[in-house]
């Protein structure tokens, strides 16, 4: 094979993945000949029993997400605004606590202040969309008057 000869992608790819599978299948064997001190024609079994018993586990684990209630209960609900107001008078300081509606204006301030880009591109969106419907007639004059002209000439 001349130096010059052009090796495609597919042909290199697959020789990669070969290479690094044999790689990986070395470092594999290695590990539970250490771990499990078994010779290396016993550490296919080790591997099969290995991946069952993860996968017995990953089961388990998903047969307990499945249990899980999707709602919170009142009290749940109760906990969780009693932090978000803890949060947020902690963020306003110690003054904050004796005004009242403190938590609000904070909130209403951090829901502004983090909406402003989102409410700015879409103002932008508006303006240019309102542009382009009041410039339409213009437009359409502009190409009537030069199809127009290339008729008549």
């Amino acid at each position: 094979m001349s130096p010059k000869t052009n090796v495609g992608f597919a042909r290199l790819f697959f020789g990669d993945a070969a290479i690094v599978f044999l790689l990986l299948n070395d470092v594999r064997h290695r590990t539970i000949a250490r771990t499990f001190g078994t010779s290396r024609g016993d550490s296919n079994v080790v591997t099969v029993l290995a991946l069952g018993s993860a996968a017995v586990a990953v089961h388990g684990a998903a047969a307990r997400l499945r249990t899980i209630p999707r709602h919170p209960s009142g009290t749940d609900s109760v906990i969780g605004a009693a932090v978000v107001r803890e949060a947020v008078l902690g963020i306003a300081g110690a003054p904050s606590r004796a005004v009242p509606a403190a938590g609000a204006l904070v909130a209403l301030a951090l829901v502004g202040k983090s909406s402003r880009p989102l409410l700015s591109g879409a103002l932008r969106s508006t303006r240019g969309s309102v542009r382009r419907v009041t410039t339409a007639p213009l437009r359409l004059r502009a190409f009537a008057r030069g199809r127009y002209a290339e008729t008549v000439s």
